[in-house]
């Protein structure tokens, strides 16, 4: 938005969520504070509407809103797990059938050039370099906003054993418990 001039958005998201309610209320006021005006009431609906696939015109796979807040899983840790979120390739079109999971639809050749070389290297220092790349190529073009980042607590009981703890999925290695004691 140019200074002084004013932008309108629509935004979407969930109907049933009361902390997604606050998330949006405090949004819109931080974006009014910079000159943009969101359109209120927000056009909320089902869960299943927002993330539904392309084919089945899902709010965020066909980007039928300007804004939108959403819950992204990211596997912890490893920048390959945002590939699908970012590159060109991955932005549902009816060309390529609705394939890809880029709902912000960015298409920057520097932040594809990043995150495929980082794929594509061996060498630790290659691939620093390479997603430091694709990260600043992301940082310039500003294509999502994280609000919060949920930290994934794991608690057992003393009787269960055979858990191996993973910081990404709860279930992990659920096969290998068995109860103790």
């Amino acid at each position: 938005v140019r200074e002084g001039a004013t932008s309108s958005r629509s935004r979407n998201s969930i109907h049933d969520d009361p902390g997604r309610k606050q998330e949006e209320d405090q949004s819109t006021a931080a974006l009014k504070a910079i000159g943009i005006k969101v359109q209120t009431s927000y056009n909320n609906g089902p869960a299943r509407r927002l993330n539904a696939g392309y084919l089945a015109q899902g709010v965020l796979a066909t980007h039928a809103v300007d804004l939108a807040l959403y819950t992204n899983t990211v596997s912890g840790g490893e920048p390959d797990g945002y590939y699908s979120e970012f590159v060109c390739s991955q932005v549902p079109t009816a060309a390529n059938g609705g394939i890809g999971q880029n709902a912000t639809q960015l298409c920057d050749a520097a932040v594809d050039a990043g995150f495929n070389t980082g794929q594509t290297a061996v060498a630790a220092g290659d691939r620093k370099k390479a997603y430091g790349a694709a990260e600043r190529a992301l940082a310039a073009a500003i294509p999502s906003v994280p609000l919060r980042q949920l930290v994934i607590v794991q608690l057992a009981s003393s009787k269960v054993g055979g858990l191996g703890a993973n910081g990404d999925v709860w279930t992990s290695n659920v096969a290998g418990w068995f109860r103790s004691g």
